[in-house]
Parts: structure tokens; sequence; C-alpha cells
């Protein structure tokens, strides 16, 4: 069942949003069908009237976008305000582990703010930031020329100088925006800074767009400001799926999907960025067309881009690939070890792949040369886990030996979404093929085992909570209803009826569930996001749960096996009013429920970028 996406139906907000961001005079109605031509012909358009016509309209979207560009600037006009947009945007990069955006690049430059802004005076802030704003026009319009000879330095003199390009400008506000968003503390009150650091960043993508050609920085900012949107309104908001969209159609028609066409005159450190931001896009894609069960638009065979050198970006910036190439392995992997942006990318991409495997058997026909592909594929899986460095897989011991809380926290939800892909592959066997629901229930408790594990470290870290929280939502609770619907059938039907795998036999079924049960309730609060979804999903594994402890120890089965039911999704409580009733126990409880549109009914604005397969930033 394909999950609509949601609407934006907000208007209550008075400030502008990322969707209006291009000011009134941007966005006219057209003029009466009875005003308009019916026949425009080559006297109509070498008229002086039409010329005329056409200045003065050019003229008139030329001042709304210097008036809404004032207004961005208007943010930086006092030294405090661009000292702490500075602090900010620093911050985002100490404090994250996985992010595309060249810190090397975008740090050294912000300099430049404090010299732009000089430009404008106290006494005559208006009149100055209308023509500094047509300077940064000007700069912007004028195209970003690179070949193999351009060094990092001369680049960022490209975008920086005495007057900054809007895409770096948008970039830094949306980075500054994801610093706040990383801060859990007084959350209601930075939702204004966000709203508008958000517009901001909107309103320099929207001219961007309007007055350049497609180059680096602004697949940077479309990529950063995507993210953005989507963490900030949701990434079932209907505009969050319009920009990826956009994003995808600036990469491709950019070329950015071929990798000929990513190395053709351009220096090094370049065709690593631009590698790296491709491979994010592709991750990004892969796991929303799987969560909202929707068609993914960057597919692996329509592409040819290699994976970026798992290089620091420090090493990269050394503009160097033969002294590059000698630091990593034959397959790219780093060969000290060392982890980095470019290290998760790597691992993120693998996984789209599978994920995008998977996606596709969701539309082909039930045959038994397809199933058997989809069996093949789970092989692929663990061969593709088995090519990633150690240093990159899950060790339980990670938690004793390595100081570093988060990369813990992210090594632990790598192996996590390896483990979900295989999930979906036997989840999708077990619709058709009876016999792999062995296989599926024994994956299933291999996660809840590691979900459980990953929430005894949560209070090591002052965000963990939250990110432990969509953990539980994604890699968690469809294994957690795959259980639980094999402990229904046990109830009802005897132990005979379900083929548990070995190690998981009926009392490690209830300590499973029972520990997730709990763990469920304690991520959410009443007023809090998705707390009516976990609650109900709680209520559901209990109800199961008790139906199995309160069945008699002895109950005749017949041999054969019997398939469970469909793989669950709560959906709505609307949608099944007796569902909290005690009535309900006596009916299934998962009858008629698809997981697949769960997934759109959370709410996954707090989500960060460590936490998931598709990358954020």
């Amino acid at each position: 069942m394909t999950k609509k996406v949601a609407p934006n139906t907000s208007n209550s907000d008075p400030s502008p949003t990322w969707s209006n961001v291009t000011t009134p005079g941007e966005r006219r109605s057209p003029a009466p069908i009875a005003a308009q031509p019916f026949l425009l012909t080559e006297a109509t358009f070498s008229s002086p009237a039409y010329s005329a016509s056409l200045l003065h309209s050019e003229n008139e979207l030329h001042n709304s976008r210097v008036n809404a560009l004032c207004r961005v600037l208007r943010q930086l006009c006092d030294e405090p305000s661009r000292q702490r947009l500075k602090t900010m945007v620093e911050n985002y990069f100490q404090r994250s582990k996985a992010t595309t955006s060249p810190k090397t690049l975008l740090i050294p430059a912000m300099h430049s703010i404090d010299v732009m802004m000089e430009k404008v005076s106290y006494e005559n802030q208006e009149a100055d930031l209308v023509k500094l704003s047509n300077e940064i026009i000007a700069l912007t319009s004028q195209p970003i020329e690179i070949d193999q000879l351009t060094t990092p330095q001369a680049f960022i003199e490209m975008f920086a100088g005495d007057v900054v390009r809007l895409e770096y400008l948008g970039d830094l506000f949306a980075i500054a925006a994801w610093s706040e968003r990383l801060d859990l503390d007084d959350a209601e009150g930075r939702k204004a800074m966000l709203e508008n650091m958000l517009w901001c960043s909107g309103t320099c993508l929207t001219i961007c767009r309007a007055v350049t050609k497609l180059n680096d920085l602004l697949i940077w900012l479309g990529h950063t400001h995507y993210m953005l949107v989507a963490t900030v309104k949701g990434h079932a908001y209907e505009e969050s799926w319009k920009a990826l969209g956009d994003l995808i159609s600036d990469v491709i028609v950019f070329g950015m999907h071929d990798d000929k066409l990513i190395v053709k005159d351009t220096p090094f450190f370049i065709q690593q960025w631009r590698r790296k931001i491709f491979h994010s896009i592709y991750s990004k894609d892969k796991f929303l067309a799987t969560v909202f069960d929707r068609p993914p638009r960057l597919l692996k065979r329509y592409s040819g881009v290699i994976l970026p050198l798992d290089l620091p970006d420090e090493d990269i910036l050394q503009n160097d690939e033969d002294v590059a190439k000698t630091r990593v392995t034959p397959e790219g992997w780093n060969l000290a070890g060392v982890r980095s942006g470019s290290s998760w990318v790597r691992v993120r991409s693998h996984i789209a792949e599978m994920l995008e495997l998977v996606h596709e058997h969701r539309y082909r026909a039930v045959t038994d040369e397809n199933l058997a592909r989809l069996k093949k594929a789970s092989e692929r899986n663990w061969k593709t886990w088995g090519t990633i460095p150690g240093t990159l897989r899950y060790d339980p011991t990670c938690w004793v030996e390595n100081s570093d809380s988060q990369e813990c926290f992210m090594l632990t939800n790598v192996y996590l979404t390896f483990l979900h892909c295989d999930f979906l592959i036997w989840r999708t066997l077990s619709k058709h093929a009876p016999e792999s629901q062995m296989q599926l229930l024994q994956t299933s408790s291999h996660i809840l085992s590691l979900v459980q594990e990953l929430g005894s470290f949560r209070r090591r870290g002052i965000s963990f909570h939250v990110r432990f929280a969509h953990v539980m939502l994604w890699d968690g609770l469809s294994p957690a209803i795959a259980l639980a619907q094999a402990a229904q059938t046990i109830a009802r039907k005897g132990s005979a009826a379900v083929n548990l795998p070995a190690g998981l036999d009926r009392a490690r079924l209830v300590r499973l569930l029972s520990v997730f049960v709990s763990e469920l309730e304690s991520i959410t609060g009443p007023n809090e996001p998705n707390f009516d979804m976990c609650e109900r999903a709680g209520v559901a594994i209990s109800r199961t749960l008790d139906e199995l402890l309160n069945a008699p120890p002895t109950i005749t089965t017949p041999n054969t096996y019997t398939e469970p039911a469909p793989i669950p999704d709560p959906g709505p409580i609307v949608l099944m009013p007796d569902f909290m009733t005690p009535d309900g126990l006596h009916g299934d409880v998962w009858e008629g429920l698809d997981m697949s549109t769960w997934a759109g009914m959370f709410d996954w604005t707090t989500m960060y970028e460590q936490d998931t397969p598709w990358a954020i930033s």
C-alpha cells in the first residue's frame, strides 16, 4: 500500500517558509484568459511595447530578489550575529562525524562575511544593503569555471572575497540551522530561529537557481537545504519530496551521475567531493523509497559513479591523486583505519544498493526464479558486509574500548541497517515461501537483541535518547511485530505451528518482546511526537504476550506448517476503534495492516544524520 505524502496545510506561521522564498514579486497569477493575446506574431515580439513590458517584468523580478536578499543580509548586520553564525557552523563540523559538507573549503572562507558586511554602515543601512545585494547577485550570476589546475585556494576565492556568492551564504545558513537542530536544549526557543535560517537558506537557493548555471556550490547548497527542510518539516512533507526531486534533477543535469563527466577537466579534490555528494543523495533516495514505498529516482543501473576514496578532507585537499591512492586499499578503503565522512558515505552507498535491489522485487512477479534471486540478495548482502573494514564493523567491545560514544552509536547503527536489509528480504520471502519464516524470525531476534544492547548505552550522550527512539522505530519495530506475530500463532495453534530457529525458544521470545515493549514506552510521552503510535504498538505486542502466557501449556495442533499472518502495521487508531478494548484481544490485532504504511505516520523531524542510512548533510 503506497503511503500518501502529507500535504503542507500549515498556514499558522506568518513568517516566510522555504517554499515561498521567491517573494511576492516572483509569483503572480497569470492575466485573465480574455486579456491574453490568442496568437503571438513576429510583429508582437519585435514591438517596442512588448520589449518594454519584458524589461519592466525583469526589473520587477530583480527588485524582488534584491528585497529578499536584503532581508537575508539584515541577519548579519551586527557583529554578534555574524559571530554566532560562525560558532554554529564550527560546532556543526566539530560534532558531526558523517557530514559530506566540505568543512576544509567552507570554514576558511568565513572571514569573508565580515569583510563583506563592513560595506554596510549603520547610518545608511538600507541603501547599503540594496547596493550589496546587487553586488552579490551580480557575482552569483557569473559562471564558476574550473579545470584540472584549479587549486583549493583558487576555488575558495571564486565564491568568497570582498563579496560572497549566494550559494556559499545559503550553505552557511543551512549548516548553522543544523547545528541548532543538534542542540536539544531549549528546543522550543530555537524554533523561530530555525524557521528564519531555513527561509534564508531557501531564499539563497531560489535566487541562485534563477540567476546562475549549475555548479558544485549550488549542488552542495541544494543538498544541505533539502535535508534541513526534510528534518525540520518531516520527510513525508510534500515540499521535502519536491526538494529531493529538484536536487536529483540538478545532479543529473549537472552530469554528476556519470563518472566520466565528474572527472572531465576537474581537479582531484572536486572529483572526490562530487562522488561523495552523489552517493550521499543516492543513499537518501533509496532509504526514503523503502520507507514510504515510493519508486526510487536515482538508480544504480543508470549511473556509473565510483565510490569516493576513504580519506579525510585534509588528505583530499592535498589535491594529489597519486599520493592519495597510496593511502587506501585497491578497493578504496583507508589503510590506516581512519574513519571519516567518506567512510560512512561508502558504507551507506553499499546499503543503499541493497535497498534498491530489495525495492525492485516489490514490483516483480512472484515466480520461483525471482524468489531465488531474492534469496541470493541476502547472500550478497552479507558478502558486502564482509568487505567492510573491521574499523567500520560493529563489535560489542567498542563501547568499552572506544571513548567516542558517537562513533560507537554509528557503528551499531550501520550493523543494524545491514540486518534490516536482510529482514526486508526475508519478510518478502516469507509471504510466498513459508520455509523462509525461520530465517525471518532469526534475523528479527538478532535485531531486537542488538537494539536492546544499544539501549543499555543510551545514557552515554545527551542526544542519545532521541536518537535511540528513532532506532527503535525504524530498526526495531518491524522485527518486533514479526516476533509478536509468531508468538500469537504459537498461543493459538501451539509450538508446532511455528518453526522457531535455534536459540529462540518461547522463553527468549517473551523476554525479547517484554524488554522491547518497556523501551517503547520509555522513548516518548504524552503530547510528544509518535506517542500514539508507540502506545498502540506497545499495547498490540503486550496483548499478544498476554495471549501467549495465558495459553494452555499443551495444545493439539496439526502437523503441517501454518504460515503466520502478514507482517503488521498498526495504522491510525481510528481505523480500528475496538483495538484498545478487551474485545480486541480475541481478534487478530494485525489483520489488514501493512508495515509500509506505518513509517509515514511517524514524526522523523528529530532524526540525526549519524543514525540513518541516508546520511544527512
